[in-house]
């Protein structure tokens, strides 16, 4: 007998960037993530905005929120070493700040889930259920 064909991409983990904004993107439920280089400023279009990002600092990760991502990713690069040449990826979350702060943990346990290592696992405690309101 034959053994089966393993996709073995499939199989093993892979913890990119672009992997964590798939599963940003799936958290969210729809809409585009944007990248954001190092050293590159965040599109005006996000500003005001509730927003969920995710932040490679070397090998590390961290998911955070926020309605001003421009101040945030400049106050995070602005710590020196890995977060100073730190890549991004930013999603508009529809729903306010909660939405987002819940969107925000749920990424968290689904990157930890996949072997990210991450900085920010305290926040992925304090998931909340998305119910609808009305």
């Amino acid at each position: 007998s034959t053994a089966p064909i393993v996709d073995t991409e499939r199989t093993q983990a892979s913890t990119t960037l672009e992997d964590a904004a798939f599963i940003l993107e799936d958290v969210v439920g729809s809409g585009t993530s944007v990248h954001i280089p190092q050293s590159y400023l965040s599109p005006p279009s996000l500003e005001g905005s509730s927003c969920v990002y995710i932040i490679k600092a070397g090998r590390r990760y961290y998911v955070g929120e926020t309605e001003s991502i421009s101040r945030r990713l400049a106050q995070h690069r602005s710590k020196g070493d890995e977060w100073s040449s730190s890549t991004a990826v930013v999603m508009k979350v529809d729903g306010g700040k909660s939405r987002a702060l819940n969107i925000e943990s749920r990424v968290i346990r689904a990157l930890a889930k996949r072997g990210f290592d991450l900085i920010s696992v305290a926040d992925g405690s304090q998931i909340r259920p998305m119910g609808r309101r009305g």
